[in-house]
């Protein structure tokens, strides 16, 4: 479910469809574009989603509409606890941005370390820098992205000029 006629943040079950099979995770660490940033790393592909087998189950969008799949390694995190919280956190700041992000677009997520900071902000922010750098935002996304950056509180080190080098 994509809310983009919402006008504060989506409401908390307003999530993006979800990579669930192991070959499609392959199929976008194999052949999708890879940003780094942090303890980041982000695979990006346009949607390749195979026609449902019956008319019943089509809808209007369901080529374009990109889906988002998450891998926090235990190798990375050891204990269970600051791994599920490290997702529970990319969730979130996926469910807040995703409106934003371009249509058409499957994103797989990878932890790679532990983040500096244990907290929203830090992870939301590592986040909207990846989507600048990787030119995944719509016009205003990019805007209140900008926004948001320069927001964040200081410490964290993110800057609102991130993503200005056209």
């Amino acid at each position: 479910m994509i809310c983009r006629s919402m006008e504060t943040a989506p409401p908390k079950r307003c999530l993006p469809p979800r990579l669930t099979r192991t070959s499609e995770f392959r199929r976008l660490k194999r052949a999708g574009k890879r940003h780094r940033h942090g303890f980041l790393l982000m695979f990006v592909q346009t949607a390749s989603r195979p026609k449902p087998r019956s008319p019943a189950n089509e809808s209007p969008g369901y080529k374009t509409a990109g889906r988002v799949g998450f891998t926090v390694p235990e190798r990375v995190i050891k204990k269970a606890v600051k791994r599920n919280r490290v997702r529970r956190l990319l969730k979130e700041a996926v469910r807040l941005w995703w409106s934003d992000i371009l249509p058409g677009r499957d994103l797989l997520l990878v932890v790679n370390g532990t983040p500096r900071h244990d907290h929203a902000w830090f992870v939301e922010g590592l986040f909207l820098e990846l989507l600048l750098r990787a030119e995944l935002l719509t016009p205003e996304g990019r805007k209140r992205a900008k926004d948001r950056l320069g927001s964040l509180p200081p410490e964290l080190g993110f800057s609102a000029q991130q993503g200005d080098e056209e």
